[in-house]
């Protein structure tokens, strides 16, 4: 799928990826320059990833459960909701690094995110809102969180609006686990 979205001086252009890849954007101005960074490109990249996740191939709903599940299968998490969960993290590679070094990145780093007490990432910057909580990111609080962090956190310097199918947050939250 090829989408295309055209605005007045600007032009949005988002191709799937491969197999183990992520979508490519890219991001054009009046002038004709092709942008790789900057706050167009992030919320352009953000609704191509939605659209190519909830639409790329059948959902994870649609699909047969296994009659049993035995204490393994829960360990080893579904392939296609991990392929799926590393689409999305699309959302999130603009602002978080998925390796504890540090980097040039605004947010975080995700390593280890699960279980992890809140805003205690070393060398980032929370803001006031979030460095007041007292919570871990459990498997619960990440998806209230990726649903609408604001609403969790009023006064979070976050700019994400959040990820409303719980489809899409569990299977983020899945390929979060991993890192």
């Amino acid at each position: 799928m090829n989408i295309r979205m055209e605005h007045p001086g600007e032009k949005v252009s988002c191709l799937p990826g491969g197999r183990d890849a992520p979508p490519r954007w890219f991001f054009t101005h009046q002038r004709g320059a092709t942008a790789t960074k900057g706050p167009g490109l992030i919320a352009a990249g953000a609704l191509c990833a939605v659209l190519l996740c909830t639409s790329a191939g059948p959902s994870l709903a649609d699909q047969d459960a296994p009659a049993a599940q035995d204490a393994s299968a829960e360990e080893t998490p579904d392939p296609r909701l991990l392929a799926q969960g590393k689409r999305l993290y699309i959302l999130c590679q603009a602002c978080h690094a998925t390796e504890a070094e540090p980097g040039d990145k605004i947010g975080p780093h995700l390593a280890g995110i699960v279980n992890r007490p809140v805003a205690s990432a070393e060398d980032s910057v929370y803001s006031d809102a979030l460095r007041a909580q007292d919570f871990v990111w459990s498997e619960e609080n990440l998806d209230l969180w990726l649903q609408r962090p604001a609403d969790m956190v009023p006064g979070t310097s976050m700019s994400f609006v959040g990820l409303p199918g719980e489809e899409l947050r569990q299977a983020l939250i899945a390929y979060l686990k991993t890192l």
